[in-house]
């Protein structure tokens, strides 16, 4: 079997699309049985998503129904789209310039990732955007602007 450190997936549906290709790309360079295939995609996966294959034993197409019941449980683009859009309505933590910043990098995040879902914002759609990140920013700083440190503020790219 091949020395490689697979990539890891402990469950979490926004990081699925990136495993899956990961993974599929790392055992394909190698001409390896489907009971070692199983075996790496066993060390790769942690916690919840170790659980959903738990159960099975080594056989011949171990590999094959493993990743049919991890395809199902978590190839949901609906789910991914959620999950991602949620993070997007959470609020800031605090005030500070970091807390801030951190804000404006995961909503560009988010907002890349449905790009790449194919759900980009588009200028038409950026109308909630734009409300619910300055909304994101006034629940953690109340309704005092004054709280908030001067900023270098540039426009989200949407488009």
């Amino acid at each position: 079997m091949p020395e490689f450190q697979p990539p890891t997936f402990n469950g979490a549906t926004t990081e699925w699309p990136d495993f899956a290709a990961l993974f599929m790309d790392s055992i394909s360079r190698y001409n390896i049985s489907e009971s070692q295939k199983f075996h790496l995609l066993n060390r790769a996966l942690k916690g919840p998503a170790r659980t959903v294959i738990a159960c099975m034993t080594l056989s011949e197409n171990s590999f094959t129904e493993a990743w049919k019941l991890l395809k199902a449980k978590y190839e949901n683009k609906r789910d991914i789209i959620q999950t991602i859009v949620q993070k997007v309505l959470n609020p800031a933590r605090d005030s500070t310039f970091s807390e801030i910043e951190t804000l404006i990098d995961s909503t560009r995040q988010a907002l890349e990732s449905l790009k790449l879902l194919g759900r980009p914002i588009t200028a038409e759609s950026d109308t909630w955007v734009v409300p619910f990140t300055l909304l994101r920013l006034r629940v953690s700083i109340g309704n005092n602007p004054n709280t908030v440190p001067q900023l270098n503020w540039q426009p989200l790219k949407i488009c």
